[in-house]
């Protein structure tokens, strides 16, 4: 083979074996984040189905299912969550809200998928649904399987008046109990409200003002007893049930022919007199047309739960629940392997010495607490700061980036650290009092360094200039610079200063020294400061 064809060859080949080594770099890379990848999705998923699951379980404690069906029921709630676009938790919610209102076991799923669509449509949450539902079921006494009438009759009130299906599901409560008492129907209730409000009213005060025209009406007054005798009817009750609620307000507003004093004698409060006023007369029509609009509410809600699903966002929100429906049902599946973690960590517990441990705390955390608080006294704030912008910081720093590569798996042994992070909490105050006891209280070197570092600290942070000593004290000399160790006072000649005979000098040295021979060479160098040549150590 020719020489320049070896050479394209030779090349060729380096120029594979390179894209072949960063494909290898690459592709590993692109492992490892999968494998970190997969590992963050099963801790997520495992915790999006304990969640859900937890959920469930409050709704068991009163259905009282077996294993089996309590799983069959997760997985229609799940199915259910994928289908409406609602999270599988809020549909646990709502399911706990029926069950508890008296919704039978075997219409539970049917009303929770009216109540969630009822939602979508009515744009609340499905919990303040089935809240307005099961008030309207328990109140009038209409089945579960006419759940779905109930929500199209509420949506139509929605729609024929100014409320909401949030402000018209917590304001229910308030006017259909004692509705239902005096034998008006649901759809009168609803229509009323749709009619007061639409003026204006709000909801809450809307369904006050019905109740106590219906109370005034049930339990008259001397003033109503005696319309109600001129008009042939020996009760209210027993008006209200050849006319309804819209004729027997008609009727006795047409009674009065239109005087407002004896209507608000007649119903004995300023409330009761606004429902009439609101209702009849002039209001009379539009009253009727909202009655009429109810009573033919058959798919209005389902209606706007399809319209509501057209919009873009709403396909997001369905696509987002699917996906946490899927992971729920991954999570639901890696549930079983934290058993075998479970048992450990529950072993691990009881194996610790807790009370022996908490004694020894009750000893020692005390005189820990008196250290820090004197390192506190005598460490600068300045100084303080700056260790932690220089060192802390950036240790503080690395650690985040160093736990968001493996949180993932951290998250996954979250209850392993946990165990661990509080015995190191016991563990540690332990071996810091030892330390302090050692410090404190054995004798010797390790007695007299502690001393040194006691007394010293304080100058070794703050800086010396210089001072009168009057008695034996321990202290740095030339730390921050060179000082003069001087007595002032003694016999004549002492010092420089004056007169002759012999003196005592004391040469505090900081550090450690390898023999007592570099012990005296340092304390001649300190006396050559002094000038004074005549010295002896007192070592060989």
């Amino acid at each position: 083979m020719a020489e320049p064809e070896l050479k394209v060859l030779l090349k060729l080949k380096d120029e594979a074996s390179s894209g072949l080594k960063k494909f290898g770099k690459v592709a590993g890379g692109a492992l490892a984040g999968l494998g970190v990848a997969a590992i963050g999705m099963g801790v997520a998923s495992m915790k999006m189905a304990a969640d859900f699951e937890g959920s469930m379980r409050e709704v068991n404690t009163m259905l009282n299912l077996s294993e089996g069906d309590f799983a069959a029921l997760n997985d229609q709630v799940n199915t259910l969550s994928k289908e409406v676009g609602i999270s599988g938790g809020e549909l646990a919610g709502a399911l706990y809200q029926a069950v508890s209102a008296g919704v039978p076991a075997a219409q539970a799923m049917d009303t929770l998928k009216i109540a969630a669509q009822a939602a979508v449509g009515g744009v609340t949450d499905t919990e303040t649904a089935m809240d307005g539902l099961t008030t309207v079921m328990n109140a009038f006494k209409i089945p579960a399987t006419d759940a779905g009438h109930i929500a199209d009759v509420m949506f139509t009130t929605v729609k024929g008046g100014k409320t909401t299906m949030e402000e018209l599901s917590a304001s229910m409560f308030n006017v259909a109990p004692l509705a239902a008492a005096a034998g008006i129907q649901f759809e009168e209730v609803s229509a009323a409200i749709a009619t007061v409000t639409k003026q204006g009213v709000p909801t809450t005060v809307a369904t006050t003002q019905l109740r106590a025209a219906i109370q005034a009406m049930i339990k008259p007054t001397a003033d109503m007893k005696t319309m109600l005798d001129s008009l042939g009817y020996s009760s209210g009750s027993v008006m209200i049930e050849e006319q309804g609620l819209a004729g027997s307000l008609n009727l006795l507003s047409g009674a009065t022919e239109g005087n407002q004093e004896l209507l608000g004698k007649m119903f004995g409060s300023v409330e009761g007199l606004g429902a009439v006023l609101a209702l009849t007369g002039a209001n009379a029509e539009t009253f009727a047309g909202d009655l009429a609009s109810v009573q033919d509410a058959a798919g209005s809600s389902m209606a706007a739960y399809d319209e509501i699903n057209k919009g873009t966002g709403r396909t997001f929100e369905k696509l987002k629940v699917q996906l946490e429906a899927v992971m729920v049902q991954l999570g639901t599946g890696l549930l079983p392997l934290l058993t075998p973690l479970t048992d450990a960590f529950e072993k691990l517990i009881a194996s610790l010495p807790i009370e022996e441990i908490s004694q020894l705390l009750e000893e020692l955390l005390p005189p820990l607490i008196d250290i820090i608080v004197d390192l506190m006294n005598v460490i600068p704030v300045d100084m303080a700061l700056k260790f932690v912008t220089s060192v802390l910081k950036p240790t503080i720093t690395l650690l985040q980036a160093i736990m968001t590569i493996v949180h993932p798996l951290l998250t996954l042994l979250e209850p392993i650290f946990l165990i661990l992070t509080k015995v190191m909490e016991i563990l540690t105050p332990v071996i810091e009092g030892l330390a302090w006891v050692i410090e404190n209280f054995v004798g010797g070197p390790v007695g007299a360094i502690t001393n040194w570092i006691g007394e010293g600290i304080g100058a070794l942070f703050g800086g010396a200039s210089g001072a009168i000593v009057t008695k034996p004290t321990l202290s740095m000399i030339g730390e921050s610079g060179p000082e003069a160790l001087i007595p002032l006072s003694g016999a004549p000649g002492a010092s420089p200063l004056g007169g002759g005979g012999p003196v005592n000098v004391t040469v505090n040295v900081a550090g450690s020294v390898i023999a007592e021979r570099d012990l005296a060479e340092t304390v001649r160098r300190e006396l050559l400061l002094l000038k004074n040549r005549n010295y002896s150590t007192g070592l060989a």
